[in-house]
């Protein structure tokens, strides 16, 4: 009995280990990755007002996982080594972000970087899990240019159409 309970302390304290050391070399590994494009786009939360929001992006992803925590599926048994498979999906995005200096791509690969980590831990119920905070994530990369001027003029004049509308049902005077 005594015998037992020493190999499956052994066999538990392996698999944390096991767990740490690839939780520590992951980490190491995006920050590693990652830094440049996170000064980067600390910069443009600093610089941009319009992207100003970004500071407060991981907080609230952080704070929709903490919310759905009685859900957390928990972690697999064992590491599912598909989810490296994503971790390294991401590389060929940051590539072609790169090629195409287009760096709100190399921003977007995050995402799937952290994707294949959440399965990775706990398989596909982790990932599913945690995917509302993880695609919450999209909203602290700013949009290239193009896209966000193609955007703005539409939006504005919806703005407008709305704001005039509203002012008018409470019967103020708009054009």
């Amino acid at each position: 009995m005594a015998a037992e309970r020493a190999t499956a302390a052994k066999r538990d304290y392996g698999r944390l280990a096991l767990v740490v050391g690839t939780g520590v070399a992951l980490a190491i590994a995006f920050g590693w990755a990652y830094w440049p494009t996170m000064v980067s786009l600390v910069a443009a939360w600093n610089r941009e007002p319009d992207y100003s929001h970004g500071f407060l992006v991981p907080l609230l992803a952080g704070l929709f996982l903490w919310v759905r925590r009685d859900r957390f599926p928990g972690m697999a048994g064992r590491l599912k080594w598909i989810g490296l498979l994503l971790v390294g999906l991401s590389i060929p995005f940051r590539a072609l972000g790169a090629q195409f200096y287009l760096e709100a791509i190399d921003g977007w690969s995050m995402l799937v970087w952290l994707a294949g980590v959440a399965w990775f831990y706990g398989g596909w119920r982790l990932c599913r899990w945690a995917m509302p905070s993880i695609a919450f994530l999209f909203f602290m990369v700013p949009l290239p240019w193009r896209v966000e001027h193609s955007l703005s003029y539409p939006l504005q004049r919806i703005a407008t159409k709305l704001s005039c509308w509203a002012l008018q049902f409470f019967g103020q005077p708009a054009l």
